[in-house]
């Protein structure tokens, strides 16, 4: 019996495809305890959703599938603009990377403190503002993290375009699919006292 783990998008494309199986092919659908089971042997996990997707496509309701999956798929395009809104105007510094630890995406809070663009960032950009008594251990650390997968913290010295220095306390976390794979990391830069 294989087994899913499902958010946001994958939960649209699972109640999609589950719809077109029972439409198309009349195959039973059974839902308990935030699971849904069909006869094909397959279990889909949608943890603290069922009860929603049950409310919403309730017998003679008169909704259709086609609107529950558009309320879903509106709701999840809201959330994650508003999770994007948050974190780019924050004024906590974040930056996101990919999987090899490379700058994809910085706020303008983590542009502003360091005085970079977001071109001077990205990829492996970000290191060149390292201070260069900081950068050997700075680069052996992230590295290593990356690595490892696990999350990273480290208080080093920054150096900003117009020369000032900064104390600063990075950390960032793993980003994790639902099987636990790592698909890149987010992580935070704050000044410290000097």
């Amino acid at each position: 019996m294989s087994q899913y783990l499902l958010d946001g998008a994958a939960l649209v494309t699972a109640l999609l495809i589950i719809w077109g199986a029972v439409a198309k092919l009349l195959i039973p659908l059974y839902m308990w305890g935030g699971k849904v089971r069909c006869h094909l042997k397959q279990m889909v996990e949608l943890p603290g959703k069922v009860d929603k997707i049950v409310k919403e496509v309730s017998p003679n309701s008169g909704t259709s599938m086609k609107d529950v999956v558009n309320r879903i798929e509106f709701r999840q395009i809201l959330h994650e603009q508003k999770a994007h809104a948050y974190v780019s105007h924050s004024p906590v510094a974040f930056y996101e990377t990919d999987l090899d630890g490379d700058c994809v995406w910085a706020n303008k809070a983590y542009l502003r403190l360091l005085e970079r663009s977001e071109d001077e960032v990205t990829g492996k950009g970000w290191i060149s503002g390292i201070h260069p008594e900081d950068k050997a251990d700075v680069t052996t650390a992230w590295e290593s993290a990356i690595a490892d997968k696990r999350e990273y913290a480290f208080d080093y010295r920054m150096v900003t375009s117009s020369g000032k220095i900064i104390p600063l306390h990075g950390e960032a976390f793993p980003l994790r699919d639902p099987s636990g794979k790592v698909l890149g990391y987010v992580g935070t830069i704050q000044t410290q006292p000097a």
